[in-house]
């Protein structure tokens, strides 16, 4: 019953019980309170969203022991809205369906082939190396294992964007290669983006210390938390500075700060699996900061975006055009 169903959702969240992803549900859910939509975008019919808002209202009782925290807010939940009900049933039902982070592959130590794992639009995956470290390997990317991976050497190669959190091991450097740069650790987490053909690769550390250089083996920077190096793949000019949420994409919030419109269609297409283009010269030229949540619609995200530049957007098959 969606009663048992909300009760135990609720229970964990307020005993620190609940997944991530339970969490980012009920959160939502709270944010909801503030809107004054009262139209839920997930049922479109009157009809369906009238019959779902009657089940609901119809199976859930109050609890017979109330845990303080319920206690303390027992006016909030009096007031809750149809569409509130709807968000936390159908988030719930989102939590239970879709795991927290995409199902671990494993990568075997091969001494004669590279292994390569790839990610198409909208698609995420987990790589677990033969030495335990992990791999989040995000959207449109190519991860390429080197043979003999975890012998005498242990090095990958990406095509796109990924976030490594590295088993220490002072005998055997870990490196990332990619078209334009090289990055060297012992042991640390930290996050790549190198998508082929960008003008901006972008190194960043969530802890740990890592070294990079250029494809001619030139160090540019050694990144500690919190920092990130921006690299132009046109003149070879870099910028580091401090930056927060590494790798926050994994929890589907992509932070765009001083972003081209390059990385900001990157990003749309990633999520949302659509190519995103701007008709407006000038327009190439902006840059974005935003957040860009993958729980939002491609209409409400596009919505903020028009609403920066004053711009409009249509769509033709599977294209946005800013104009």
């Amino acid at each position: 019953m969606i009663s048992r169903k909300l009760k135990n959702l609720l229970k964990q969240y307020e005993e620190g019980k609940a997944t991530p992803a339970e969490r980012r549900a009920v959160d939502i859910w709270y944010e909801s309170f503030s809107s004054k939509k009262e139209d839920s975008p997930i049922w479109e019919n009157p009809a369906a969203r009238e019959a779902m808002r009657k089940r609901i209202w119809d199976n859930v009782q109050p609890l017979r022991k109330q845990p303080s925290w319920f206690r303390q807010h027992r006016k909030l939940f009096a007031g809750l809205s149809a569409a509130a009900l709807l968000t936390v049933a159908f988030l719930w039902h989102y939590t239970v369906t879709i795991p927290d982070e995409p199902h671990p592959q494993i990568a075997h130590n091969n001494d004669i082939a590279t292994s390569t794992f790839t990610t198409g639009s909208k698609e995420r995956k987990l790589v677990t190396l033969p030495d335990s470290s992990r791999v989040w390997l995000n959207a449109n990317s190519t991860l390429s294992i080197a043979a003999g991976y975890g012998g005498e050497f242990r090095q990958v190669a990406i095509d796109g964007e990924a976030f490594f959190d590295v088993v220490p091991n002072p005998q055997k450097i870990f490196v990332v290669k990619t078209s334009h740069l090289n990055i060297q650790v012992l042991g640390t987490a930290f996050n790549v983006q190198a998508y082929a053909g960008a003008t901006t690769f972008r190194v960043g550390v969530a802890h740990g210390k890592v070294a990079v250089q250029d494809k001619v083996g030139m160090t540019l920077n050694q990144l500690t938390q919190g920092q990130m190096l921006s690299y132009n793949t046109h003149d070879g000019n870099n910028l580091t500075r401090s930056i927060a949420g590494v790798g926050s994409w994994r929890d589907g919030r992509i932070v765009l700060e001083e972003a081209s419109f390059e990385e900001l269609a990157q990003a749309i297409y990633n999520i949302y699996g659509v190519r995103l283009r701007n008709e407006r010269q000038s327009g190439k030229h902006y840059s974005y900061n935003l957040q860009i949540h993958s729980n939002r619609s491609l209409a409400q995200t596009l919505d903020i975006i028009c609403r920066m530049h004053r711009t409009n957007y249509r769509r033709e098959n599977d294209e946005i055009i800013l104009y």
